[in-house]
This record gives C-alpha cells, sequence and structure tokens, in this order.
C-alpha cells in the first residue's frame, strides 16, 4: 500500500469528523459575514472579519475536497 493510499484511508476513517468540522466551517461563516454586514468599514472587527473570512474559506476547499474524494473513493471500492 503506497503511503497516498495510507493517508486517504486514514483521511477517510475520519469522515465523520469531517463532516463537523465542515458543518462548524458553515456555523462560523454565517456568524462572520454577519459580523461583517454589521461592522463599520475600516475598522479592526471588519479587517479581522474579512482575514476570517479568507481562512474559513479554505477550510471550506480543504475539508470539501477530502469529504468529495472519500465519497468518490468508497464508490470505486464498491
Amino acid at each position: 500500500m503506497s503511503t497516498r493510499d495510507r493517508f486517504w484511508k486514514l483521511t477517510c476513517d475520519y469522515r465523520n469528523l469531517l463532516a463537523y468540522l465542515f458543518a462548524l466551517a458553515v456555523a462560523l461563516t454565517v456568524l462572520t459575514v454577519i459580523s461583517v454586514v454589521l461592522t463599520p468599514r475600516g475598522s479592526a472587527g471588519f479587517v479581522i472579519s474579512v482575514f476570517n473570512l479568507g481562512i474559513l474559506g479554505l477550510v471550506f476547499v480543504l475539508v470539501g475536497y477530502c469529504l468529495w474524494r472519500c465519497s468518490k473513493r468508497d464508490e470505486r471500492a464498491r
């Protein structure tokens, strides 16, 4: 078994936790968007919220890709 296969096997074993992380990221994104809307532009809170949206976007992409890849891996195993 290659290192890549071992990585994806281990990652897919934690699929439930990845789904929880994805749900947490959705909730935090909603709260951050509310913060961006209510905070005056140019304030420190606005800048932090924008950076937070960038970080959450990265989390969405990485966790979403892992969940997608695990579902494709399960389809091939059947």
